[in-house]
């Protein structure tokens, strides 16, 4: 049976479209449909995004010893619906459901 591990960056502008720099936080918890619930995880650890940034995530497959190579994907955070800011002092940051796809075991890591 397989696990996977979670690597999320820090938020970053909508501009940036590489994160060098990962931080690990933890083994993907057991998915429901396919997909694994990772909001709280990273909420715990970092506090809500602020609205209109990217979080970008890394997740690497681990079957038997073997690892996959990383798959990169990236998310942006939403703004409060029903919100808007009428001075900067106003802004708050926002929350964006942070799911993650678990991929059926490529034939490659099979031994």
């Amino acid at each position: 049976m397989g696990t996977g591990s979670l690597r999320l960056g820090l938020p970053v502008s909508a501009g940036v479209r590489c994160v060098q720099h990962y931080c690990y936080l933890g083994l993907l918890p057991a998915s429901q449909d396919g997909y694994s619930e990772v909001t709280a995880l990273y909420i715990a650890r970092y506090g809500a995004p602020p609205s209109g940034t990217v979080v970008y995530r890394q997740t690497r497959q681990q079957i038997d010893g073997w690892t996959d190579v990383p798959k990169v994907t990236s998310a942006k955070v939403p703004a409060p619906s029903g919100y808007t800011p009428l001075r900067a002092s106003a802004l708050r940051p926002g929350m964006a459901a942070l799911t993650v796809r678990r991929q059926p075991p490529p034939s490659l890591c099979k031994r």
